[in-house]
């Protein structure tokens, strides 16, 4: 229940209606999980389409996990905003993409998640150059510690997103029956607290 209603009266109407129902029995929980891979797989398909892109992805970790929030700041330091590392290495150094051409993305969820990157190259350059400079980048990020300010600004930008995206009734209520339905209940109200927890050496 969502909006500006009485809390008690709403209460009351709620359980002289579902007080009654008895309680089912518990559901056995269904795991899946994706078939292991043992090396790298590589796809290359052809279109009419003259622009060239890039799609990269990795196994992550599920929805709510310890490298949920870590992997949500790693996407944001990569590829969100002209400074990011990805944006500076492709369209200010390298010249192989647009700006807006490259993006990241965890996408956690409750079984194995999935972190991409995608790139859409300038007519002349070639997937192989930009290819190199993301896993160039990735390993950068991985050996040499993120400075503070960069760590910060991160930070800032997925709290801001977060809170606009909580804007209206309808984001907000489909939110919480997401995660409710994932079984994190809390993972909203925890959300700002596990991104500030974050330190350079998580990354």
């Amino acid at each position: 229940v969502v909006g500006d209603v009485q809390t008690d009266v709403c209460l009351e109407k709620i359980r002289k209606r579902f007080g009654p129902l008895k309680a089912a029995s518990e559901f056995p929980a269904l795991r899946r999980h994706e078939p292991s891979q043992e090396g790298e797989r590589r796809f290359e398909i052809e279109t009419e389409d003259s622009t060239a892109r890039l799609l990269m992805g990795w196994r992550s970790d599920v929805v709510g996990s310890k490298a949920d929030p870590v992997l949500d700041v790693v996407s944001t330091l990569l590829s969100t905003g002209k400074g990011s590392r990805l944006s500076v290495r492709l369209v200010e150094k390298e010249d192989l993409v647009a700006m807006g051409g490259v993006s990241t993305s965890n996408r956690a969820r409750r079984y194995d998640g999935l972190f991409t990157v995608e790139v859409e190259l300038k007519p002349e350059a070639l997937p192989e150059q930009a290819e190199k400079a993301v896993l160039e980048e990735l390993k950068n990020l991985q050996n040499h510690p993120v400075t503070e300010g960069e760590l910060k600004r991160a930070k800032n930008i997925l709290r801001s997103q977060f809170a606009f995206g909580k804007e209206t009734v309808n984001s907000l209520s489909t939110d919480l029956a997401v995660y409710e339905a994932l079984g994190l209940p809390d993972y909203l109200k925890e959300y700002f607290g596990r991104i500030e927890a974050i330190t350079a050496s998580d990354i």
